[in-house]
């Protein structure tokens, strides 16, 4: 307000009026120029050299005002910039709150490069802090996500270079785990900082690519492809919890997006795999929680609590993509395969709630098949009308009539609760506190055979 009246203008009435200020077009500008530098340079010495988390905060929020007076002064705008993501990867989480918001600021309203090295730098910020994860630090690995998902938001355009180089470099480390096949690699790409690495991307592309002529709409199909080979990438039972967490996050970028991603193969091949078909051992242990690691040791895969959750996991999902797709002329097709699978797996099951729950998406997706076979024999539409073909069964799909929903969102449902009830146990019993994981097992058992 004082550097505003001293070139002759009165307070800002509204933030975008604020925002939208252009000092360096002022007709005092050259008498105000080295008060505006002095005051930006001691504002950010003092920055440095506080410890007090309220300080720094007001000494954000007053940096954040005097944000158009950066114009001029790319030196200073470089170094504040640098200051600011250092506070925004280690600073207090209402620290890091005022740090994205000057962050955004800046990045929106200073002229280039500021985005660019905005955008890198909230990134790396991001990819620092997301190496290790534990109960404590999945929020703060969350909110950093959004954060990136705010700023490559602003200019898709500008944003579409920098994202795709850091998609190519999570598709180069799963290139080099398939080429090399050493322990090593392998580690590269199944440790947390990859997965959510792999996420953030995902979680930018929903807000940011649902729209047809979106700048980054392009990048759907690679951050899919690199998903799924990631998933793929060792076929073990051992490394459901991640085969499942990067099956939901497709399942995400598809329901947002409209692109097909073929995910049931990858979970028909989980339930296949022969550990599940095993009587379980009972067993006083806990089961880990899945948001919480990336992969489980042998004994407990023989565990009724793991294969509940490992089962049931992969047929809520299953269940949610086939219902993705539960309106399209398609379905009949689409759903032949995994019917037929699920068949084999009540078979094979030896647990009857599994061989319960298996027939109630088979006979689910049965009844939605022959719904859509009837609809679809009344249409007069070819194959290549896609139009027609998108707005096929559009009135049912706005009032949820499908066979499929009710059991889909009766499978989230219980998958919610399930995960809120073990997130509560975890709290009582650790008080959310826990050292970090970088995804690997306590046990390293076995790490060589399933290379």
């Amino acid at each position: 307000t004082i550097l505003r009246g001293l070139l002759g203008k009165p307070p800002a009435a509204h933030p975008d009026e604020a925002r939208l200020f252009k000092p360096h077009q002022q007709s005092r500008w050259r008498k105000v120029e080295p008060l505006v530098k002095s005051f930006l340079g001691n504002t950010l010495h003092l920055l440095g050299q506080l410890t007090d988390p309220d300080m720094s905060r007001f000494l954000l929020a007053r940096l954040n005002a005097a944000v158009p007076f950066f114009c001029t002064f790319e030196r200073l705008t470089r170094k504040t910039l640098k200051a600011v993501l250092a506070l925004f990867g280690s600073g207090e989480p209402a620290l890091r709150v005022q740090s994205i918001l000057l962050i955004r600021n800046m990045a929106a309203v200073l002229p280039p490069p500021t985005l660019e090295r905005a955008a890198k730098g909230v990134y790396r910020q991001f990819a620092g802090n997301a190496k290790f994860i534990n109960q404590s630090s999945v929020e703060h690995v969350q909110f950093m996500s959004t954060c990136v998902g705010e700023i490559y938001g602003l200019d898709q355009n500008q944003a579409y270079p920098l994202a795709f180089t850091y998609i190519r470099q999570l598709a180069s480390l799963l290139r080099g785990a398939l080429t090399n096949k050493s322990k090593e690699a392998f580690r590269s790409v199944y440790c947390w900082q990859y997965v959510n690495c792999l996420e953030c991307w995902v979680r930018v592309l929903q807000s940011h690519a649902a729209e047809e002529g979106a700048a980054l709409r392009p990048l759907v199909y690679p951050v899919a492809q690199v998903a799924l080979g990631a998933a793929r990438l060792l076929p073990s039972a051992r490394y459901a919890p991640l085969r499942l967490r990067l099956i939901r996050v497709l399942n995400q970028l598809s329901a947002s997006t409209g692109h097909f991603v073929p995910v049931a193969p990858l979970l028909l091949e989980l339930l296949a795999f022969s550990e599940l078909n095993k009587t379980p051992m009972a067993t006083k242990t806990r089961p880990p929680d899945f948001s919480l690691v990336l992969r489980v040791a042998k004994a407990e895969l023989r565990s009724p609590q793991v294969q509940e959750v490992i089962v049931e996991g992969a047929l809520q999902l299953l269940a949610e993509h086939l219902n993705q797709w539960a309106y399209s002329p398609g379905f009949p097709e689409l759903a032949h395969v995994p019917s037929r699978d699920l068949r084999r797996f009540c078979k094979s099951t030896q647990v009857t709630r599994f061989r319960k729950a298996a027939r109630a998406v088979v006979d689910a997706a049965e009844r939605n098949a022959d719904w859509v076979s009837r609809k679809r024999d009344n249409v007069d539409f070819a194959p290549k009308d896609a139009e027609r073909i998108r707005s096929f069964l559009s009135a049912d799909r706005a009032g949820k009539k499908a066979p499929l929903e009710k059991l889909a969102a009766a499978l989230k449902e219980r998958e919610k609760q399930r995960i809120a009830a073990l997130q509560a146990t975890d709290v009582t019993l650790t008080g959310g506190r826990g050292r970090g994981s970088d995804g690997t097992s306590d046990s390293e058992d076995g790490d060589d055979d399933d290379a």
